[in-house]
């Protein structure tokens, strides 16, 4: 599998809109195992808060059950400023007062998924994450200047 041992979560009050993404991931080469499906941002909040290591995150802005808009950018702050995970904003229809959190996101994925779409969306993301790591871990830093990444 093309990206066995990345951990995705996915936020989403409706188990039917979970499993859709989680079977369009598992399309690109995700692994199942590796993917944490939570109702609500306050499952999402604790487990990052646990120390739990994810790659990328995908979040329901819009739906019956879904966080108020505050929540929702105050989430999507926290996961991109203090962990440096990715986030990609789902919805069914108008974004509305949600459009605001893509200041901190990688964009929007409508509901129903496109397929093409999603790829090429995810793809991108994980080739910029795979290439960090890669230059992180060529990093060695100098014992007078400090971490040589830092600048």
């Amino acid at each position: 599998m093309k990206y066995k041992g990345r951990t995705v979560m996915v936020i989403d009050s409706k188990p039917s809109h979970r499993e859709e993404i989680c079977r369009e991931l598992e399309d690109l080469e995700f692994d199942r195992a590796d993917m944490i499906c939570v109702d609500n941002v306050g499952e999402g909040n604790e487990i990052l808060e646990a120390g739990q290591h994810v790659d990328m995150i995908f979040l329901e802005v819009k739906g019956s059950d879904a966080p108020d808009g505050y929540s929702v950018c105050s989430f999507v702050k926290l996961a991109r400023e203090r962990y440096d995970i990715p986030v990609f904003l789902t919805f069914i229809g108008s974004l509305g007062p949600f459009r605001d959190a893509s200041v901190y996101s990688q964009g929007f994925v409508e509901k129903p998924i496109d397929k093409i779409d999603l790829g090429e969306k995810v793809n991108r993301v994980m080739r910029i994450t795979i290439l960090e790591e890669k230059v992180d871990a060529l990093c060695v830093p100098d014992e007078n200047e400090g971490d040589c990444c830092d600048g």
